[in-house]
């Protein structure tokens, strides 16, 4: 039997006693009742499974194929062969295995890459880890090597999936995922699953009774453009929003200032575009930690190069808004030929 990459790395961890969920492997030539054999065997009194890919071309070190194959989770005893079925389908002439493991109802769920631009970065949600793997905004934190936060986003109105009776629910909010000690605890496991594998590593998990299982580990090999540094300044935004600011409070103020400044650079000639191309920038003009609101000037600045006169905005920016930050952010945006034509600058 090919075990796959997947099961192949569970595997390694298991026997340096990391914390992964029990689970047993097996291919297409398993009948339904050899698998149900060893289910009672190897995850005796589960109710609830998870079934996933191990393809032998997955978690290479050249190549993930994140996504690429079915997985299922919270599937109950006698649907296991079904979903089984489906994960070899879904291999469309790949070899590889298939991982039935125990189902893990998370509380909190992310993905942590060990090395990053010298940084560690966390993508987290709470409760499963399905938004995380499939893209969604998600609650994200950059830190250095000892675990400090260098800085963080919480996007407010998340769509979170949590595992309540049986059934995998979708709903919406805006609480933070980790603290400070939890993310402390997750960089230190990392760290160690790093110097096992001698490689920068992009490690699935997730959190349950105050335990962190790993999922999945596997070579980093996506490209990532962050930069390194946020600077975010409370002066004169303090004066319109003083002391603690409830979170419904901040998620309109960010409302607003995407719609205004989104509305003021179309009637300024900037393309459509252009601006649905950055959309993030304006989603996140601000930032909202520990009950106060802060400017996210990375995003001011990068607001200020949509026009001509970027060096004059920028100065105005900071002589408007901030108390001490000039710093240079690098930005691909550029005025447009009519915009240069348009403006005097």
């Amino acid at each position: 039997m090919i075990i796959g990459g997947k099961a192949a790395s569970l595997a390694k961890l298991r026997d340096k006693n990391f914390l992964v969920p029990p689970f047993i492997v097996c291919d297409f030539t398993w009948s339904e009742e050899k698998i149900t054999e060893e289910m009672h065997e190897i995850l005796p009194g589960n109710k609830y499974f998870a079934v996933r890919s191990s393809a032998e071309n997955e978690d290479s070190i050249s190549k993930s194929y994140a996504g690429q194959y079915y997985s299922a989770m919270g599937v109950k005893a006698n649907n296991v062969f079904l979903e089984i079925k489906k994960v070899i389908n879904s291999y469309s002439g790949a070899s590889g295995s298939v991982i039935v493991q125990e189902f893990i109802p998370s509380t909190i769920a992310g993905v942590v890459f060990t090395d990053v631009n010298e940084s560690i970065i966390i993508n987290s949600t709470i409760g499963l880890c399905r938004p995380v793997v499939d893209g969604e905004d998600v609650d994200e934190y950059i830190c250095n090597f000892n675990g400090t936060i260098i800085s963080k986003n919480i996007p407010p109105n998340k769509t979170i999936q949590v595992f309540n009776k049986g059934k995998i629910v979708t709903k919406i909010t805006s609480k933070e995922s980790l603290d400070s000690v939890l993310i402390e605890r997750l960089i230190k496991l990392s760290k160690n699953i790093k110097k096992h594998y001698k490689n920068p590593q992009d490690i699935e998990w997730c959190f349950f009774n105050d335990k962190f299982y790993i999922l999945q580990s596997r070579p980093i090999t996506r490209r990532f453009d962050i930069q390194e540094k946020i600077h975010y300044d409370s002066a004169n935004i303090s004066e319109s929003y003083a002391g603690i600011v409830l979170p419904l409070t901040c998620t309109f103020a960010k409302m607003v200032y995407s719609k205004v400044y989104w509305d003021l650079l179309k009637m300024s000639g900037v393309s459509s575009s252009a601006l649905l191309t950055n959309k993030k920038i304006f989603d996140n003009l601000l930032g909202f930690f520990y009950g106060r609101m802060y400017y996210n000037m990375n995003n001011w600045y990068l607001l200020a190069a949509f026009l001509p006169g970027y060096k004059r905005n920028k100065a105005n920016f900071e002589l408007m808004i901030t108390s001490n930050i000039n710093e240079e952010i690098a930005t691909s945006i550029k005025p447009s030929l009519y915009l240069k034509l348009a403006y005097p600058w």
